[in-house]
């Protein structure tokens, strides 16, 4: 509802909602992507905090991943997240031959964000995917109908509909790059959000684990 209510108010391209995030983040990103299959083009996960041997075990959910890019990673030294279970779920994807979902373990990397250029390589591979149709439940802006401006430009007679078309022209461009700029905004905005559940649940973690 969040997403759907933002893509509505901002110019938001439909075809290009990611995530991303890690630990706390990576469980969220699971949750959301196994119930919003649909609606992302793109997720990176690391290190996510999960029952993996439920997920791997569960074919809906197996189903559901399947269905989004998803850039899957994990440090082979993790101490507080055993990498076998990433390495279980990655194996159950493949045997359903989910070719979207990416698995790469990473040497010497504990539990952890990426801060390198590995992180930066993520960023790129999540930035060039793209859905090839709009997500269900969110209607095209072409299949929308037309406003009141739309009906009134077919009815102009042609000198009119000529002096509209250039005077539109210069507002489009400008109204285009704000929208854009909020689009952008947008993604960062989530992106940070799910960043922000990482280090908080690793925080909660850590407290727990020295008041044990």
């Amino acid at each position: 509802e969040l997403v759907d209510s933002i893509r509505k108010k901002y110019s938001v391209d439909s075809k290009r909602l990611y995530m991303k995030g890690a630990s706390a983040g990576g469980m969220a990103q699971l949750d959301i992507l196994s119930r919003y299959s649909d609606v992302f083009a793109g997720s990176v996960i690391g290190c996510p905090i999960s029952d993996h041997q439920t997920l791997s075990e569960t074919q809906w959910v197996l189903e559901a991943l399947a269905k989004t890019n998803i850039y899957y990673w994990h440090g082979d030294i993790d101490q507080r997240l055993n990498v076998n279970g990433s390495r279980d779920l990655a194996e159950a994807m493949k045997a359903i031959g989910a070719d979207k979902f990416l698995y790469t373990e990473y040497a010497g990397i504990g539990h952890e964000v990426l801060s390198d250029e590995r992180n930066d390589q993520s960023f790129a591979w999540l930035f060039n995917q793209q859905r090839t149709s709009e997500p269900f439940g969110f209607p095209s802006i072409e299949s929308e109908s037309p406003t009141e401006s739309d009906t009134s430009t077919e009815s102009q007679s042609p000198t009119e509909s000529d002096t509209s078309a250039e005077s539109q022209f210069s507002t489009t461009d400008t109204d285009s790059a704000v929208q854009t700029g909020n689009g952008i905004s947008f993604l960062w905005i989530l992106i940070a959000f799910v960043s922000f559940a990482s280090v908080l649940g690793l925080w909660i973690y850590r407290k727990k684990r020295i008041q044990s």
